[in-house]
């Protein structure tokens, strides 16, 4: 079965299933993980764990004042917008079931978003994001950190 993890509008990550391949999906369905529709990224590791990364929190209002950097209006539709702060990568050891580990990799004023997860051949995970929407940054860690 593979599944396929969503950014939404509705307040969470929502996810999908395949039994053949990809060729179709489920109906997307909202999972426990509060998201206020940031951009997500996934990895499966070696070992078979996956990580998300991804915002943890929920949309609210779009602010009267927006950074510098956010366009004045979007698309027709999208209008739900919410903290980029924190950033967190989070561990599951079942399959996506739940999240209990966490590693919270921003946590301070600004926004961090647009993640990308790999793990590396020598079992290092690593993160790029965009840094308060000025750079971009890079993180690495083991999937031990989540452990510790």
């Amino acid at each position: 079965m593979f599944k396929a993890y969503i950014r939404s509008q509705e307040n969470h990550i929502f996810v999908s299933y395949s039994d053949d391949s990809g060729k179709t999906w489920s109906r997307p369905e909202p999972t426990s993980l509060p998201n206020p529709n940031s951009g997500i990224d996934m990895v499966r590791l070696r070992s078979g764990n996956l990580v998300l990364v991804y915002n943890p929190t929920e949309p609210r209002p779009r602010p009267e004042k927006l950074h510098p950097a956010w366009p004045r209006s979007m698309p027709t539709g999208f209008e739900v917008w919410g903290p980029r702060t924190p950033l967190v990568a989070a561990l599951s050891e079942d399959g996506g079931r739940t999240w209990p580990r966490r590693l919270v990799l921003e946590d301070g004023a600004g926004e961090y978003s647009y993640p990308a997860v790999i793990q590396a051949r020598d079992g290092t995970i690593h993160v790029a994001y965009t840094y308060r929407r000025e750079a971009i940054k890079h993180v690495a860690f083991s999937e031990d950190d989540f452990l510790g």
